[in-house]
């Protein structure tokens, strides 16, 4: 900037010398230089012309300012400049980028028409982007074949743009057919255009053909950028295509075309840790940190969730104690549930209740995950009663109960939590300590049950077998009659998971025949 600004304080500024500063202040994407030249060559006396001013207008439009480059428009018409065409379509980009449709329209309803001047594809294409972020995919294609029946060639930034808009729109068939056409023509696609291609197949999780779009950008020539491995990794692994995505990623490193930066690296580690492979995942981290790429909200969360599945529960809290001292890192559900899954791990009930009340103090919504971490948590530790109060509250938060909850409830106490079953092992009231566990585990499946069908949410199969096992085990016949009630439509689906054990559904028969109420017995269904 001192250089440039040296240049022109020489004497007095000439506009072609002012152009080339302002060309390449904008090539350097530098809107701000642009800016600062332009005002500078004009207190020196410049007095500017339509293509310094058109110059300016596109310094605006970088910096989505719609306002200041319809302002220069406004100038140009007072100092008597006439805008030429070039003028126009750079105030018509600064309008479309700053969101601002009804003056696009107006610069090319109006505007050109009234300085006797023709659109060109350049004008067609700022509209065919407009309608196409809008959605209007009809409107996009329209304006579209307007260019062409007016004899104007599309170049690829038209069919780019209009391509996009069908992408947007998820019509890949018309995507893929304008991608015909842009071959019919003679043009050859570069890789923004396979990239948006690839977009539209990773946004409905069409990996194989993603990969395809990858092997024709090489085939033809094109060197895949940062932003064609981010889709494909991304797409790959919420596909679970867990071993492509660490190929492709070996693939990326070994050619060397492309520097991961903080969203592939952040990729890569939640990719490795998903499959398993924390080691390779923690090597990820650290070349980050070599790298000097500092991590973020995403991949702390992908590190701390290789540790969880890995085993390492307090490999993973130290990973989130580092995260939580980050500066400008705001925590998010994601994040707490990763560190409450570490609790439930370690058996530590009261980090869990500690961290839900943190997190409706910060303002985060406790969704069902966080709900069934909680209920993990309390089954784990025996406290049956909590366990219920979580479900109760579950409701109460109008969330529904998925098949992970399910799962939750039967959750069994472990001894180093503390629980129901703490100290069976030594020996003392082995057996009565015993009985009190299957006791309030029977007492807390009926509740359980009961509390899920006064809901009106269908409980799992299992769910009622686990229920009615403990009803067997301690004589609880009545509990039984209860439960086989609450899942009357189903009762033959109980019966088949039996199947394998004939000899216990016998006898259980011949317990239900002796001592079931009478109201029971007579409906033939239940038995």
């Amino acid at each position: 900037l001192v250089a440039k600004g040296e240049m022109l304080l020489m004497g007095e500024p000439r506009v072609h010398a002012v152009l080339s500063q302002m060309a390449g202040a904008l090539r350097a994407r530098d809107p701000d230089l642009a800016i600062s030249i332009f005002k500078l060559a004009v207190e020196r006396g410049l007095t500017p012309d339509a293509h310094c001013c058109s110059s300016l207008i596109k310094a605006y439009g970088m910096k989505k300012q719609a306002d200041k480059a319809l302002e220069v428009v406004r100038m140009m018409l007072e100092l008597g400049v006439a805008p030429d065409l070039v003028t126009l379509n750079a105030a018509m980009d600064a309008c479309e980028k700053g969101k601002r449709p009804e003056e696009v329209l107006r610069l090319f309803r109006e505007e050109v028409p009234r300085h006797g001047l023709v659109p060109d594809i350049f004008s067609y294409t700022v509209l065919v982007n407009m309608y196409g972020k809008r959605g209007e995919l009809a409107e996009a294609l329209a304006l579209f074949e307007e260019a062409v029946a007016c004899g104007l060639e599309p170049e690829l930034p038209a069919y780019t743009a209009i391509i996009k808009a069908a992408v947007k729109k998820d019509d890949m068939g018309t995507a893929l057919a304008l991608l015909r056409r842009v071959f019919d023509s003679g043009l050859s696609p570069d890789a923004r255009l396979y990239n948006t291609l690839l977009w539209g197949h990773t946004k409905r999780l069409e990996w194989s053909k993603a990969m395809q779009i990858l092997r024709l950008m090489e085939a033809k020539g094109l060197v895949p950028d940062r932003l064609t491995y981010s889709y494909l990794l991304s797409c790959l692994v919420d596909c679970n295509q867990l071993e492509v995505a660490q190929s492709l990623w070996r693939e990326m490193r070994d050619k060397g075309h492309v520097k991961p930066n903080l969203e592939l690296y952040s990729l890569a580690v939640d990719m490795f840790a998903k499959a398993g492979d924390t080691t390779q995942a923690v090597t990820i981290f650290k070349e980050m940190r070599r790298n000097r790429v500092q991590p973020n909200l995403v991949t702390y969360t992908a590190l701390m969730e290789a540790f969880v599945r890995a085993g390492y529960p307090m490999a993973a809290l130290s990973i989130s104690d580092e995260m939580r001292r980050k500066p400008g890192l705001a925590r998010d559900v994601t994040s707490c549930v990763w560190r409450l899954k570490c609790f439930v791990e370690l058996g530590d009930l009261e980090g869990i209740e500690n961290l839900i009340q943190e997190m409706q103090d910060s303002g985060i919504h406790l969704n069902v995950v966080v709900y069934n971490q909680y209920l993990r948590g309390a089954m784990r530790s025996g406290r049956y009663e909590l366990a219920l109060q979580i479900l109760s509250a579950l409701f109460e938060k109008r969330l529904l109960p998925n098949l992970e909850t399910h799962q939750c409830l039967l959750e069994m106490p472990t001894p180093s939590t503390g629980g129901a079953v703490s100290g069976l092992a030594h020996g003392d009231g082995v057996e009565s300590q015993m009985e009190e566990a299957r006791e309030q585990l029977v007492m807390f499946y009926h509740a359980a049950l009961k509390l899920l069908a006064e809901q009106k949410v269908r409980a799992r199969v299992n769910l009622y077998v686990a229920c009615l096992h403990a009803c067997l085990r301690t004589d609880r016949l009545d509990l039984a009659a209860e439960v086989m009630a609450l899942r009357r439509a189903n009762t033959l689906q109980i019966f088949q998971l039996f199947k394998k054990h004939e000899e216990k559904v016998h006898r259980w028969e011949r317990k239900i025949d002796r001592e079931l109420d009478a109201r029971f017995y007579s409906n033939k269904n239940l038995v």
